[in-house]
């Protein structure tokens, strides 16, 4: 992802996991600070309540629950793990660097996000992913849980032995391309990748460079072209542009 500056699938042989016959479950949190509806509604109003709801859950259960933050997080995000931690005291906290190999190599059984890219990416080394979102970039496919309620979630999370899926890598592997491949990001800029090599390095911090890299690249034309481009997106009554 163009966003992310950090990744936590590098190989580690350290152990990460307990030892035992438990179910486990990774609760993947998401950064409380960015747009948790960003794509559409949610099973749950926010990531925190959402979280809040799996550690309730987990008391009524016998599994091994454990989180992990992304890597890439916003100033804050940490503390509130950390004090919801305090609360319940069941869910091991892994560190945000922790690698996702050596999770998947310890036994992981259940991913759990709202609408994360670990939907793909688990599925993909043939986990089982549940999402808390209709709104999700693998809801065309079958290779995730996708419950449509609450109360279907609640359902799912409390009956995790029975709980089967069939992952077919080929349809993984075709929603990436869809999703990181194929999809353009070129409506503001004609050359996206000639600004990233320009000024990824420094997204959060522009400096005035930007702008007159903007007045030079910029035309009548291309205005017209964006100001087509969001008011087809207007009329569509999509989330996503």
């Amino acid at each position: 992802m163009r966003y992310s500056k950090k990744t936590a699938w590098k190989i580690n042989k350290k152990k990460v996991l307990k030892k035992n016959n438990k179910i486990k479950i990774l609760i993947a949190a998401h950064c409380f600070f960015d747009s948790p509806n960003g794509l559409g509604d949610n099973l749950f109003p926010d990531f925190y309540e959402w979280i809040y709801f799996l550690a309730k859950i987990s008391y009524k259960t016998d599994y091994d629950w454990y989180i992990k933050t992304h890597p890439d997080f916003l100033e804050g995000n940490e503390k509130i793990i950390e004090e919801l931690s305090k609360k319940f005291k069941n869910i091991n906290i892994l560190k945000s660097t922790t690698s996702h190999h050596s999770i998947i190599r310890d036994g992981i059984n259940f991913i759990l996000t709202v609408n994360g890219s670990v939907g793909i990416e688990y599925a993909y080394m043939g986990k089982y992913v549940i999402n808390a979102s209709k709104n999700n970039p693998s809801i065309n496919y079958n290779f995730n849980f996708n419950p449509k309620s609450i109360k279907t979630y609640e359902k799912i999370l409390m009956n995790l032995k029975s709980q089967k899926k069939r992952i077919i890598k080929k349809e993984v592997l075709e929603c990436y391309l869809m999703q990181r491949i194929l999809r353009s990001n070129n409506i503001y800029l004609k050359n996206l990748e000639d600004f990233k090599k320009k000024f990824d390095k420094s997204i959060h911090k522009l400096n005035t460079s930007f702008y007159n890299y903007l007045i030079k690249k910029y035309n009548f034309e291309h205005h017209k072209y964006i100001v087509k481009k969001i008011d087809k997106f207007i009329s569509s009554k999509r989330y996503y542009l």
